[in-house]
């Protein structure tokens, strides 16, 4: 890409995990913003506290700086780092309308998980300020073999098969992710969840979910200022859904 990233960028060997050494830079009191990148990872860091598996070849890296923004909407940055993730795959990816993004943190390609993303904060001395750090793991060289989904390699799904250098994928998503950011401090998330609806999987799908507060079927309807979906029940009341159990249906 001609522009470049104002993120600096730290490549290791090898890292027990990405997202634990950018938290790390952020309570040293690290100024600015950065990304680590490790070539292989041995003990990464999924959502919920999972184990991510971090082949060599493979994108394992974790974006961190300072934000002005409420606690509350912290899982804004989850949607943003997803689009700027899209934005980058798009170009190479063979089908582009089968690239979509899953609720609330994976980017599928026909319906196989390509890259997964992790949001987390930190407290900091500065007024008004959080710590954010942005986990991002694509599947670049090699897909894990999973029982819960299936999985896809990026150099299996693209226009021209070719090995990809995860370091020279991250300089490309730097300046996408800088991109998607700006948007979202300038403009709002309004226009972010937009963007987000139009690549989310499960759009024409009926979606049956459950939560603390019951069974939910609908329609889904987009994101809240949360990051929870919006959900349109057969009888027209918007639920939102912030976690639980989820299936998608063919209509």
């Amino acid at each position: 890409m001609a522009s470049y990233s104002s993120s600096r960028i730290e490549v290791f060997d090898v890292l027990p995990s990405t997202q634990t050494l950018a938290v790390e830079r952020l309570r040293s009191g690290a100024v600015g913003s950065g990304w680590i990148q490790a070539r292989m990872q041995t003990d990464g860091i999924g959502r919920r506290g999972r184990a991510w598996l971090g082949f060599s070849g493979n994108l394992m890296a974790s974006w961190y700086g300072l934000l002005r923004l409420d606690v509350g909407h912290v899982t804004q940055l989850s949607f943003v780092a997803a689009l700027a993730v899209t934005d980058l795959l798009r170009p190479l990816v063979r089908d582009k309308a089968d690239l979509a993004i899953k609720w609330p943190n994976d980017i599928l390609y026909k319906n196989q998980k390509l890259c997964g993303i992790l949001v987390q904060s930190e407290p900091t001395e500065v007024e008004g300020y959080l710590g954010i750090v942005v986990g991002i793991g694509l599947n670049v060289a090699a897909a894990p073999e999973l029982e819960a989904y299936a999985t896809a390699a990026l150099k299996h799904v693209v226009l021209t098969p070719e090995d990809f250098d995860p370091l020279l994928l991250l300089e490309d998503l730097s300046v996408y992710f800088d991109q998607r950011l700006k948007l979202w401090q300038e403009a709002g998330f309004g226009h972010v969840a937009q963007d987000w609806l139009e690549q989310a999987y499960g759009r024409d799908h009926l979606i049956e979910a459950e939560d603390a507060s019951g069974p939910i079927t609908g329609k889904l309807q987009g994101l809240d200022q949360y990051g929870a979906l919006k959900i349109m029940g057969a009888s027209g009341v918007v639920h939102h859904f912030s976690g639980g159990e989820i299936a998608y249906k063919a209509i």
